[in-house]
């Protein structure tokens, strides 16, 4: 399948070849950054204190990505390594997964814009000023 992007050349949006996806699962910095993000997406589409847009960013992009997933999944899953297949299953259900039900409010949006920095008194903690979309452990 092929998209028209403005003017531009055609997009392929073809699911990739298991050969594809099993050398990107080999490629361990790259299979640890599409896990982290997987997990980050899914924490910003159920953060009740992220902006609204983000939220539904990040949905869009979960059910995008999950799509496409299960369609390389079918198509290539028998070129796939073991490896490979263990990886790409970790994202789908590190992406679809139901929120945490005993996590916290991140302390949200709204603190920033009225004082410029956020003051956790349960950790004590305190978040540089500057904009933010959701919520970061390294913020």
């Amino acid at each position: 399948r092929q998209a028209q992007a403005s003017g531009r050349a055609p997009i392929d949006l073809a699911p990739p070849s298991g050969r594809d996806l099993s050398r990107a699962a080999q490629d361990a910095p790259r299979a640890e950054a599409v896990l982290e993000l997987a997990k980050l997406v899914n924490d910003l589409a159920h953060d009740a204190d992220a902006m609204a847009v983000v939220r539904a960013g990040a949905r869009a992009f979960i059910q995008e990505a999950s799509e496409a997933l299960r369609a390389a999944e079918q198509s290539s899953g028998r070129g796939l390594d073991a490896v490979a297949k263990a990886h790409w299953a970790a994202v789908l259900e590190a992406l679809t997964r139901p929120p945490d039900r005993d996590s916290t409010s991140t302390g949200g949006f709204l603190p920033f814009l009225l004082f410029g920095e956020e003051a956790r008194e349960d950790t004590g903690s305190f978040h540089r000023p500057g904009l933010r979309c959701g919520h970061s452990p390294w913020l």
